[in-house]
C-alpha cells in the first residue's frame, strides 16, 4: 500500500515458480495439522541488541521435519541449496546464514532481502515477485513492509505492550517491498528449485514470527528489571512459548535453537519463570551450549554460541536484521525531514551519540521525549 492508500498487485507469468512453490506451501499447511509423526524445529535470533537507536528485533523460523531428524541430519539435507554466502550471477541457492555474513551496509540489502523474501515465498507464494501482466486470478502479494509483516506474524511492542504510534514506526509500514531490484528470473528459479529440494528431503518451512521492541518498550523494561539481557531472554522465550503452545498438541516433539547472548550460561531459572506451567530440567551445559528438556510436552531448548550457523536460527537472524534495517530506514528518513542534511546512522553507540546531539533540538520542538528515541542501554 503506497502513500495514496491504494493497494498494488504483482503479477507473474513465471511458469516454474508457482507449481513448486504452491506445492510446498500447500504441503506445509496440510502437514502442519497432522504432525504427530513430525518434529517442529524453531530457530530464534535477534538484531539490534547493541545499538542506542532503533528497535530490538527478535525473529523465529519454524520448520516441520521427520520425528527422528537430528541437527546434523538437517544440516546435511539442506547444505547444497541453503548456503551462507552472497549471491552471484549464476547462483541457484538461497542465501541463508548469519546475517553478519550476508549483509554489508556499504553494499545494501540485496542479498539479505533476496534470502528473506525467497524463504517467505515458501510459505506465501509470490512474496518478492515483481508485476508481470498476464496471470489469471493473480494472488495478492505484499507490496509494503506492513503487508509483509503479516506474513511474518509480527508484533510491534511499545512501552505499554500495544502498537507504538511513534512517527517512524507508522511510516515504516508504507515502505516498499522489495526495496532493492531483485533479479527476478534468478529469484523465481531459486525458489522453485529449493521448494522441490526441500520437499524431496521431507522438510517444510511452516512459519515465521517476529517481535519488534521499540525504544520506549526497552526503556520501560530496563526501569523494571535493569537488565537488557533479561529483556532479550524474556521476549525470546515468549516467542518460544507461543510456538510450544501452538504445536505441542499436534507434533511428536519440539526442538528450539536460540543464539546465546552475552555471558549467561544458566537459563533454567528464566525458563521456569517464562513458562511456569512446564517443567524443564538441565540436559547439558558446556562452554558453547546450554540445553534443557521438558518431558511433557516433549521439548528441548538449546542456547548456543554461534547458534546462527544452524539454518533455522540463521534464517531468524536474517529476518530480524532485515526488519531492523527497514525500520532504521524509516527512522533516518523521519529525522532527515526535520534535520536537513543529517547523515544517517546505524544506531550503534559511537555514531548514535553524534546523531542524538544533532537531532536533540528538533526532538524538543516536536515534543518527542528522549526515552521515545534513545535507548538507555
Amino acid at each position: 500500500m503506497g502513500a495514496t492508500g491504494k493497494s498494488t498487485r504483482w503479477y507473474t507469468a513465471e511458469p516454474l515458480l508457482w507449481p513448486a512453490c504452491r506445492c510446498q506451501a500447500t504441503n506445509a499447511i496440510e502437514k502442519s495439522t497432522k504432525l504427530n509423526d513430525r518434529k517442529i524445529l524453531v530457530g530464534v535470533d535477534e538484531a539490534g541488541y547493541g545499538p542506542n537507536l532503533g528497535p530490538l528485533t527478535i525473529s523465529a523460523s519454524i520448520w516441520s521435519v521427520p520425528l527422528d531428524t537430528e541437527e546434523t541430519d538437517f544440516l546435511g539435507a539442506v547444505a547444497d541449496f541453503l548456503q551462507p554466502k552472497p549471491l552471484s550471477a549464476n547462483s541457484r541457492h538461497i542465501p541463508v546464514g548469519d546475517s553478519k555474513l550476508l549483509y554489508d551496509r556499504s553494499k545494501g540489502l540485496s542479498t539479505l532481502e533476496f534470502g528473506v523474501l525467497a524463504m517467505a515465498s515458501l510459505i506465501t507464494p509470490g512474496v518478492g515477485m515483481k508485476a508481470v501482466p498476464g496471470m489469471t486470478n493473480p494472488p495478492e502479494f505484499p507490496t509494503t513492509l506492513g503487508e509483509l509483516s503479516q506474513v511474518f506474524g509480527q508484533s510491534l511492542i511499545n512501552g505499554e505492550g500495544e502498537i507504538d504510534q511513534t512517527a517512524w514506526y507508522r511510516s515504516a509500514e508504507c515502505l516498499a517491498v522489495p526495496s532493492t531490484e531483485l533479479p527476478i528470473e534468478q529469484f523465481a528459479d531459486a525458489v522453485a528449485s529449493v521448494s522441490e529440494l526441500l520437499a524431496a528431503v521431507d522438510i517444510q518451512l511452516i512459519g515465521l514470527r517476529s517481535r519488534v521492541i521499540t525504544e520506549s518498550a526497552l526503556n520501560a523494561g530496563l526501569e523494571r528489571s535493569g537488565s537488557k539481557g533479561h529483556i532479550l531472554a524474556a521476549h525470546t522465550l515468549a516467542i518460544v512459548s507461543e510456538c510450544i503452545e501452538e504445536y505441542a498438541a499436534s507434533s511428536g516433539a519440539i526442538e528450539c535453537f536460540c543464539d546465546r547472548q552475552g555471558g549467561r550460561k544458566n537459563y533454567l531459572p528464566i525458563l521456569l519463570d517464562a513458562m511456569p506451567e512446564l517443567w524443564f530440567s538441565e540436559l547439558a551445559q558446556a562452554a558453547h551450549r546450554s540445553s534443557y528438556e521438558c518431558q511433557s510436552p516433549r521439548t528441548k531448548i538449546h542456547f548456543s554460541v554461534g547458534g546462527d550457523r544452524f539454518p533455522p536460527t540463521a534464517l531468524a537472524s536474517m529476518l530480524a536484521k532485515y526488519l531492523r534495517e527497514r525500520y532504521m530506514q524509516a527512522f533516518n528518513a523521519f529525522w532527515l525531514e526535520h534535520c536537513h542534511g543529517i547523515k544517517p546512522t546505524a544506531g550503534y553507540p559511537v555514531d548514535a551519540k553524534r546523531f542524538a546531539g544533532q537531532i536533540g533540538p528538533a526532538a524538543e520542538k516536536l515534543d518527542l521525549p528522549r526515552e521515545m528515541w534513545w535507548r538507555m542501554k
